[in-house]
């Protein structure tokens, strides 16, 4: 396999529970401005894999680097603020305030001191940033209304950009389909292809959606039972033996 320049970079994560191995020694990389997507059935730790990357849980064993730093194990504040950002599978909208409002508070938190964000104008200086994803995301007729108000697959969008709005160079995304009408699903895709060009971060994104995956990612990584199965291009992938009786059963 031809090696590919790493910009994240996962050197033997595990995650034990007891005698369970959520994780099992699981290696990856991913380069700049690549989109890797992770497959496999539930239950194969892909979730587990994301959560101690990003710091919501700590590895048992293993080391992860980004940039070339060594990030094993730091809070998702210390990862957010060195461009990390990540989406989950249940949404982590605000209800009760304006999409334009949502958008700007996920980015508040990265915006200067403290001190700065007290005596900054009400928008923190993010409304034009804020005004940009609204656009892109198409979401300009709904921007003054409740979040609350909308359908979850425009909640959806919402949080998949204010993950964006703090200009992340790597976004990890947690099943952005999961739930979306399908009328929405390839705009999401052509989303995510826009913002890839256009700002040149790098994505790994967790999705059962097979098509999804296929048609986004150059690269795609299988997990089952903690472990990488397979992976490489998705034709590759979707013609591996392994791969298939995983999902299907022998």
């Amino acid at each position: 396999m031809t090696a590919r320049p790493s910009f994240l970079e996962v050197r033997g994560v595990e995650k034990h529970y007891g005698a369970i191995r959520a994780v099992d020694g699981v290696s990856l990389s991913v380069g700049p401005g690549e989109i890797v997507g992770v497959i496999g059935p539930n239950g194969s730790g892909k979730t587990t894999l994301f959560n101690s990357i990003l710091g919501q849980i700590r590895p048992t064993a293993g080391r992860v680097e980004f940039c070339s730093e060594d990030i094993t194990g730091m809070s998702p504040l210390e990862l957010a603020r060195r461009g990390i950002g990540r989406t989950f599978q249940t949404l982590q909208v605000f209800g009760k305030l304006s999409v334009r409002d949502n958008l700007i508070v996920a980015a508040q938190e990265f915006k200067g001191s403290l001190g700065g964000r007290l005596f900054a104008k009400p928008d923190a200086g993010l409304g034009h940033r804020a005004d940009e994803m609204i656009e892109l995301f198409r979401l300009q007729h709904v921007a003054k209304l409740h979040a609350g108000s909308l359908s979850y697959g425009q909640q959806k969008l919402i949080d998949i950009a204010m993950a964006f709005m703090a200009a992340p160079r790597l976004v990890l995304l947690d099943e952005p389909c999961a739930g979306v009408n399908p009328s929405l699903v390839d705009q999401l895709r052509e989303l995510l292809v826009e913002l890839n060009r256009t700002q040149g971060g790098s994505f790994v994104v967790i999705e059962h959606n097979m098509d999804f995956i296929m048609r986004l990612c150059p690269h795609v990584i299988c997990m089952v039972e903690g472990k990488v199965l397979a992976e490489g291009p998705p034709k590759d992938v979707q013609a591996n033996r392994q791969v298939l009786e995983a999902y299907l059963g022998n």
